[in-house]
């Protein structure tokens, strides 16, 4: 049986597996993942004094989806920063790792190369972030034209970071026409010149 909780603004799970055996995942703001820390037990049990709030499964599932969306948007801005198209600066201008996957993606691809090629790329299960999701964190989205009957619905964001070289370009896509639900099938960070 699970437990969900906000802690503060922090995502908080406790699981208890089959066995018996406790695990308490939290949600940690650089990776956008649920990562083991055991020291939040005592946080969800009242010890600590700080704000507690039981969540229902999906209110929890909802609340990580926040948080993913605003990782992804404090990575977007910190791509703006990259101090070129290399794989390694892009990694080094969001401040994550790729391994394990991070915001829950199934799936990662850095591409270096020039700016505006250069891009950072995941895979999401469904059900991890939607359009409404992007839409109240990055603002309005510019639908792009298909490529074709099969090809996926593309939506694009911009993120401007004033004074620096860079700009990125947030790309979702979508395995139908995209409504307020649908489900963000990937999501490529791309670092684009500064307008």
């Amino acid at each position: 049986m699970s437990k969900f909780y906000a802690v503060g603004d922090r995502p908080v799970a406790v699981v208890t597996s089959p066995s018996g055996s406790t695990e308490c995942l939290v949600f940690d703001f650089v990776s956008g993942n649920l990562i083991p820390d055991r020291s939040y037990l005592s946080e969800v049990s009242g010890e600590s004094g700080r704000d507690v709030e039981t969540l229902t499964q999906q209110e929890f599932a909802r609340l990580v989806a926040e948080k993913r969306v605003e990782v992804l948007h404090m990575w977007a801005e910190r791509l703006c920063r990259a101090t070129s198209g290399a794989a390694e600066d892009l990694l080094t201008a969001i401040g994550a790792a790729m391994k394990p996957p991070p915001l829950g993606a199934t799936e990662t691809r850095v591409r270096g190369g020039e700016v505006g090629l250069a891009n950072i790329e995941l895979e999401l299960p469904p059900n991890t972030v939607t359009k409404a999701d992007l839409d109240e964190t990055f603002g309005e989205s510019t639908k792009l034209p298909r490529t074709g009957p099969g090809a996926p619905h593309i939506l694009s964001y911009g993120i401007d970071d004033p004074g620096q070289p860079s700009r990125c370009t947030v790309f979702a896509s979508f395995a139908t026409t995209p409504e307020g639900t649908s489900s963000v099938k990937s999501v490529m960070l791309r670092l684009d010149r500064a307008r």
